[in-house]
């Protein structure tokens, strides 16, 4: 335990760009939305239209930047100095292990309450969305933390896999990689050409009639794969 206590502490070294940072990115996302709000309503904006409307807004994607920034740094900045203070490599997986989880659970709470304030005072009484979005799972509360969760996780994981993929092999790696996501979509793209257009259209319909527990499977799929991608990479990754 307290080894995993020395690697959370690497890696809230820098508790400015750990916990500011989301909070300024957060400060400026809910000021930007207030503005639009304000400015909607004295050009008399349809308020309900405008509340509507903004159940697209993407905005909250913003806060996956950390996730992408944290993700990366696990891998590129934070490893050799851990395990230059003596931590092992077992030692330093858990420990980012636990962080991540750290790090999406309190993305997940802090989205969800600032949902519930949202919802609560119809957009900060100016009928604006921002945490009240198709983006953040549906109304109860239980689903937004899980949403969430899942998706800042996702993102912590799979970047941390990209970075692997770079200190183990460098540009080649990247190369190798971005060869095979493209030929993924190249084959993809073919078999949406060869096939009928009604089939095309039943298989989005398809995904698009999943229940939202088949979506969170999926997503945390993804975070398994991410997961067990870090850890097989940062068992092997070269230290840059």
């Amino acid at each position: 335990m307290q080894r995993i206590k020395n690697v959370l502490n690497v890696h809230f070294v820098d508790r400015k760009g750990t916990f500011l940072v989301p909070i300024y990115i957060l400060a400026a996302m809910v000021a930007i939305v207030i503005a639009i709000g304000i400015i909607a309503r004295v050009a008399g904006a349809n308020e309900a239209d405008l509340y509507e409307g903004m159940k697209w807004n993407g905005a909250v994607w913003a806060l996956l930047g950390m996730g992408f920034g944290i993700g990366a740094m696990t891998m590129t900045q934070y490893l050799s100095f851990a395990l230059g203070l003596g931590i092992t490599r077992r030692e330093w997986l858990a420990g980012s292990s636990v962080m991540f989880v750290l790090i999406a659970a309190g993305t997940a709470v802090t989205v969800m309450v600032l949902k519930l304030i949202e919802q609560a005072t119809t957009g900060f009484g100016l009928s604006v969305r921002l945490f009240d979005t198709v983006h953040t799972g549906p109304a109860s509360w239980w689903q937004t933390l899980l949403q969430v969760f899942l998706m800042v996780l996702a993102a912590m994981t799979l970047t941390a896999t990209v970075s692997g993929i770079w200190n183990r092999w460098g540009k080649t790696g990247l190369m190798w990689l971005a060869a095979i996501a493209i030929a993924i979509g190249v084959v993809a793209f073919g078999i949406g050409i060869l096939i009928p257009a009604e089939q095309v259209m039943g298989v989005f319909s398809w995904f698009g009639g999943l229940a939202w527990i088949s979506w969170m499977g999926l997503l945390a799929g993804v975070v398994l794969i991410g997961a067990a991608a870090f850890w097989l990479l940062g068992s092997k990754a070269e230290v840059r």
